[in-house]
């Protein structure tokens, strides 16, 4: 007796983290633009908008686009993955050249915003940087 409601306790989790992970992908699809960065407003013009399509329950494609001063810098793709109960976004993604990785912590999330302390690592041209910020995004 002792094992089977262990074993119905186990599922029970596995189940539950599964559905915040399936819940937060399902918020997460569509497009997303930065509005702060370490609590400072981010100007529309120099923006970073990501597109999120999901393929599974906690995974899919990504697009990540950079503007200054209006004008596109850059467009990298590639994929995330939601884990820790919706807790945890990591994407990879690249173009010619730039590798991009990010791991962050999302905390306030709803279906029009959501906050990501991301720990990022960047390399471009052979030259790799890391930085850990804030983010705050918000659904277009």
């Amino acid at each position: 007796m002792k094992k089977i409601l262990t074993l119905l306790v186990c599922t029970v989790l596995i189940f539950s983290s599964c559905n915040k992970n399936k819940k937060f992908n399902k918020t997460l699809d569509g497009s997303w633009i930065s509005t702060s960065i370490d609590g400072q407003p981010v100007a529309s013009g120099d923006a970073y908008k990501m597109t999120f399509s999901k393929d599974g329950k906690d995974d899919g494609k990504v697009t990540l686009e950079s503007y200054e001063d209006g004008q596109q810098q850059f467009v990298l793709t590639g994929t995330y993955k939601i884990t820790e109960k919706g807790k945890t976004l990591t994407i990879d993604a690249s173009t010619s050249g730039v590798t991009y990785n990010s791991v962050g912590t999302i905390s306030n999330s709803s279906d029009s915003k959501f906050t990501a302390t991301e720990r990022v690592t960047v390399n471009f041209a052979g030259f790799p940087g890391t930085d850990t910020r804030i983010v705050e995004y918000t659904k277009q």
